[in-house]
């Protein structure tokens, strides 16, 4: 309502307000962005009671990017419902349009965009964001057998994990798994080898994050 507010009386200094409180929640980093997507849940549950689930405020941004052409906001608020499972896509849709009432060509875009993105995310987190189960001892390695056993123990359990049907078909692409890095290249593995494999997923993830708002995954150029 403020933003819209803010757009239709040509208060600048609203508009840039009311921006900056959303770049709280979609901030252009890849690190601060999914911080403030872990940080949700709590948020809304004491900024927005009445919203029942977090993908419902990424709808209603994503609406709003629509309308009044938030070039940074649209990938972001578009990769969370595009990442999310597919049955959760579809409540949340369906909740927010009986809620705010039919956007006919917004609500389309919205829907095409996600359905369009979906394989392409699935994709990428399979190649690029898992590639760092490919790595190799390093150079520095002081003790590349053990790491060497580190590293096919790690990729032996996310693969193993990755044989589950919700798995195989997860969209979130820039899904953090430092956690599981730590825990088996950690106890066994050298620090060269672990910094390697973990600034390796690092860069895998960026790289996709950058890319969200072009023609790989929601090309802004396109919607606007």
């Amino acid at each position: 309502t403020l933003l819209e507010m803010a757009t239709y009386y040509e208060v600048e200094s609203l508009r840039e307000e009311v921006l900056l409180w959303i770049e709280k929640l979609y901030p252009p980093s890849l690190p601060a962005f999914y911080e403030a997507r872990k940080a949700r849940p709590s948020f809304t549950q004491v900024f927005a009671p009445d919203i029942k689930s977090p993908l419902d405020i990424d709808y209603r941004m994503a609406r709003l990017a629509f309308r009044y052409r938030l070039r940074d906001v649209l990938p972001l608020a578009l990769y969370n419902l595009a990442a999310s499972e597919p049955i959760a896509f579809l409540e949340t849709s369906d909740r927010c349009r009986a809620g705010l009432g039919r956007r006919r060509l917004i609500d389309l875009q919205i829907s095409q965009a996600c359905y369009a993105a979906r394989p392409s995310l699935v994709y990428r987190r399979h190649t690029d964001a898992f590639s760092f189960l490919g790595s190799s001892p390093t150079p520095a390695c002081a003790q590349p057998e053990r790491c060497l056993g580190a590293l096919h123990a790690m990729r032996g359990a996310i693969l193993k994990a990755e044989e589950d049907f919700q798995q195989r078909i997860c969209a979130d692409a820039l899904e953090d798994l430092s956690h599981l890095i730590d825990e088996y290249m950690r106890p066994t593995g050298c620090s060269s080898c672990h910094t390697a494999v973990k600034t390796e997923h690092v860069r895998a993830r960026e790289g996709i994050f950058e890319e969200l708002g072009t023609s790989s995954f929601f090309d802004v150029e396109y919607y606007f």
